[in-house]
């Protein structure tokens, strides 16, 4: 097969592992949490773990877990608790430069 093109890019995602016989191919599965709307919340974050956190014009986007190898994409609302809390420890730490 000869092709005008220099360069091929593969986009295919997951699919590339049956494409190629790829087994260094896996799924990472992650979960997202969000709050309401808060216009004050104007940066992001990016913390240790899978921790970050986007503001949104419908809400404050706080992520996240991280499985690997998982391909059920089904939301498991018990992990809301953790990423919460995750950000929680996260602000937390942080000093209060007012005081």
């Amino acid at each position: 097969m000869t092709m005008n093109e220099p360069v091929i890019i593969n986009c295919t995602g997951l699919g590339a592992k049956a494409l190629f016989d790829d087994d260094n191919m896996m799924p990472i599965k992650g979960q997202l949490s969000f709050l309401l709307p808060q216009s004050e919340v104007n940066y992001i974050i990016v913390g240790n773990g899978g921790l970050y956190m986007f503001p949104r014009s419908d809400g404050v986007l706080l992520g996240g877990t991280y499985e690997r190898d998982v391909y059920d994409a089904t939301p498991d609302l018990s992990k809301v608790p953790d990423i919460v809390a995750g950000h929680r420890r996260f602000f937390n730490a942080m000093d209060d430069p007012w005081s």
